[in-house]
């Protein structure tokens, strides 16, 4: 699990201003999504949920020309690379 923290919401959502974000992967057979979901809605504490199926392999950074890292670079950012 990978915690972001707590952050300002865009707009108001349950009349709360901030939340508690979170990223959650995991493997799972398709038919239980529909399971997990119905528990995320009625647990109360979760303002909104959004579940993405990745269908392949997980991407992997391509090594760069001059030997540095791929990610995290402010190069990159600017220039819309690397998203």
């Amino acid at each position: 699990m990978s915690h972001w923290g707590k952050r300002t919401l865009a707009y108001p959502i349950k009349g709360r201003d901030v939340g508690y974000y979170a990223v959650v992967q995991f493997v799972t057979q398709p038919d239980r999504l529909s399971e997990l979901e119905r528990a995320i809605r009625l647990d109360e504490a979760i303002l909104r949920h959004l579940v993405v199926v990745n269908e392949g392999l997980a991407p992997v950074a391509a090594p760069r020309a001059d030997g540095g890292s791929a990610e995290g670079t402010d190069e990159d950012a600017e220039s819309g690379e690397g998203s």
